[in-house]
């Protein structure tokens, strides 16, 4: 069985696993024609091979120009107001043309969202218009990572334990509450609310590394600079055995 392990070494956010599966492999144009289908407009993609304390990656980002101050990690929480609800973001992912097992998965790493937003708020969820998944840039960079795991063929996921900085938004808390996480001296939100819904919600159990086949790896990017390198790796292959048997 084929499996990813995320190792969050400066972190994670959306377009960082997003970056370390392009950098692992993942065809940008692929994605880019699932990604269209989505019902959703005025976004680009950039690329770029760059480095991050000497460790090269490659850099995924999502851009919205309509809606963009475009902020990662420390700021990744300063984006405008979303004003939809979790069951507009369903229906847009239902409305597109990606697979089935796609839509599933992109649909209940966005409830997760939600009800962590909804925690945060006070908010009950049904009437809830929370902000990081409302915007278009948290669509695409979820249904990325689902088109992502899809192409490369994995089916089971993994994760380190989750770096936490000194800046927590309450729904990135609420994600992580049962999650094996470790103490960073870093003055910086290192794992942004798109990546906590994405990793708590597809990985098994985080701090449990798989002993893998490995086929691929790469790494992806964020937009900050810390003292650690501000990167994702994600290695891929099949499973040697199951580490949850």
């Amino acid at each position: 069985m084929r499996a990813a392990f995320f190792d969050m070494i400066g972190g994670a956010s959306g377009n960082m696993l997003f970056g370390a599966f392009v950098d692992a492999g993942a065809d940008l144009g692929e994605i880019v024609t699932a990604l269209k289908t989505i019902p959703v407009e005025g976004w680009s993609i950039v690329r770029e091979r760059t480095q991050r304390r000497g460790v090269a990656a490659t850099y995924v980002d999502v851009v919205v120009p309509s809606e963009d101050d475009h902020y990662d990690h420390a700021d990744a929480h300063r984006h405008p107001p979303g004003r939809r609800t979790f069951a507009d973001v369903a229906e847009i992912f239902e409305r597109s043309r990606l697979s089935q097992r796609q839509k599933a998965m992109a649909t209940s790493i966005a409830e997760r969202l939600a009800r962590a937003e909804a925690q945060a708020t006070s908010v009950p969820f049904a009437e809830l218009r929370f902000h990081p998944i409302g915007q278009v840039d948290a669509i695409v960079d979820i249904a990325a990572t689902c088109v992502c795991a899809e192409l490369l063929g994995v089916e089971r996921f993994f994760c380190s334990t989750f770096p936490i900085g000194r800046k927590v938004p309450p729904e990135t808390a609420w994600m992580l509450a049962q999650q094996a996480t470790r103490i960073e001296d870093v003055g910086a939100e290192m794992v942004t609310t798109t990546a906590a819904a994405i990793l708590s919600t597809l990985v098994e159990r985080a701090g449990v590394r798989p002993k893998l086949h490995v086929e691929s790896s790469g790494y992806g990017a964020g937009r900050s600079d810390f003292p650690v390198p501000n990167v994702t790796r994600v290695e891929i292959g099949e499973l040697a055995d199951d580490p949850l048997a």
